[in-house]
């Protein structure tokens, strides 16, 4: 009789133990299918809030720049008449670079703002993520 290579037993005992662990799998498929539909419900139910929470801070996003974007507008439309009336190039000169100087401190003001909607609206689209890790991992300590 001819003997078995080591690849061939570890082979054999390989199957032999996937065998097994199919076997355990089918006999706990009903708990083990009602808990895997449990957890997809509450996966999708922590998806839907993290999507929600996405599209409420994507409008006020949107929202603030159109309404900087507006009163830019205004603000260049009143600057074009200030301009206008000047009757002197040092006076034109000194009120460009006063406008300038204020464009680009709003600029950076509103970019500001932008930035920490962006950072809450992160916070909150993960919320709901990191509260569904964090049951899951209480759940599995047993807690």
């Amino acid at each position: 009789m001819a003997k078995r290579s080591y690849q061939a037993r570890n082979a054999e005992e390989a199957a032999a133990e996937g065998m097994e662990a199919a076997r355990r799998a089918v006999s706990n498929g009903p708990q083990q299918a009602a808990a895997l539909f449990e957890a997809g419900d509450a996966n999708l139910a922590a998806a839907l809030r993290a999507g929600e929470a996405m599209v409420k801070g994507m409008t006020a996003l949107q929202q603030e720049i159109a309404d900087y974007t507006n009163a830019e507008l205004k603000q260049g439309l009143s600057a074009s008449d200030s301009l206008r009336n000047c009757r002197h190039p040092v006076e034109l000169f000194n009120l460009q670079c006063d406008l300038a100087r204020q464009a680009t401190q709003r600029f950076f003001d509103e970019a500001g703002k932008l930035m920490s909607m962006a950072a809450r609206i992160g916070d909150e689209c993960w919320q709901p993520f990191e509260d569904r890790t964090r049951e899951t991992l209480d759940r599995i300590a047993g807690r």
